[in-house]
């Protein structure tokens, strides 16, 4: 009986045939990629951190992991990664905000004291990097208490009438 050679559809002829048209590594990276493949994981991984010795456990990994001087770009504070790098806190920010990496870039390179609040206009200490949600334009770095107030704003009904209430009411306020 001959066997009828199998060729990848995925374009590499040099692996060996595995399933679906793919090789063995193609065919596990369009499995995993799947929206259902990355709910489960989501949902494993959520039951698992709700065990205190399991988040532990990770949390102890993680802290061994990036103690290490070739992991140290990066640290890790209550269980999240902080990148230290500019270039790394520009690809982590893209990711998270679908913002363009070139734009992203050119904001993280500028040092933190000469960094300019947009909406109040104090220097030196603005950490948040803030864009529009719908366009996706970045619009300049913020403090967190001056960006939550320009959301909160911007969701109330009458915006102008609310900004004129509250000049009215604290804008000779200095205390």
């Amino acid at each position: 009986m001959n066997k009828k050679a199998r060729v990848n559809e995925c374009g590499h002829t040099d692996k060996p045939y595995y399933a679906k048209g793919k090789c063995k590594s193609c065919y596990n990276l369009s499995y995993i990629t799947t929206p259902e493949s990355k709910a489960k994981k989501v949902a494993y991984n959520k039951a698992y951190d709700a065990k205190p010795e399991n988040r532990d456990r990770r949390l102890a990994y993680q802290r061994a992991y990036y103690s290490k001087p070739e992991n140290r770009d990066r640290k890790v504070i209550d269980g999240r990664i902080h990148h230290t790098k500019p270039e790394n806190k520009a690809k982590a920010y893209c990711r998270r905000t679908q913002t363009s990496y070139e734009e992203t870039l050119l904001w993280f390179l500028i040092p933190v004291e000469n960094r300019c609040c947009w909406l109040c206009g104090v220097m030196g200490d603005a950490q948040e990097l803030d864009h529009n949600h719908e366009t996706l334009v970045i619009r300049g770095w913020a403090h967190h208490h001056c960006n939550v107030a320009e959301g909160a704003v911007m969701k109330a009904p009458d915006p102008i009438r609310l900004l004129a209430v509250l000049a009215a009411r604290f804008g000779n306020d200095n205390s």
